[in-house]
């Protein structure tokens, strides 16, 4: 499903949680990682990123369109011989 349906996919939580290291969840995936980093951190060594991360599925989930499902025609009646 493409991104803009991605609050009939899953959750906040696991968005949030794949979103901070892509690979945890998927070793081959080519979305690049920006959190858990040494570089994305300010001067006195804080890191921002759970309340970034808490955003970013806020606007996903906030900004998602809902999902609709086809369904088959008014009348339809399966057929096991059809397949």
């Amino acid at each position: 499903l493409p991104i803009w349906h991605i609050a009939s996919k899953t959750t906040p939580e696991w968005l949030t949680h794949w979103t901070e290291e892509p690979k945890r969840f998927r070793p081959t995936t080519t979305m690049p990682q920006f959190f858990k980093l040494t570089n994305n951190s300010d001067a006195h060594g804080q890191t921002y990123s759970k309340l970034e991360l808490a955003a970013i599925a806020h606007y996903l989930f906030d900004n998602s369109k809902q999902l609709k499902f086809d369904s088959p025609p008014e009348g339809y009646q399966p057929d096991a011989k059809r397949g």
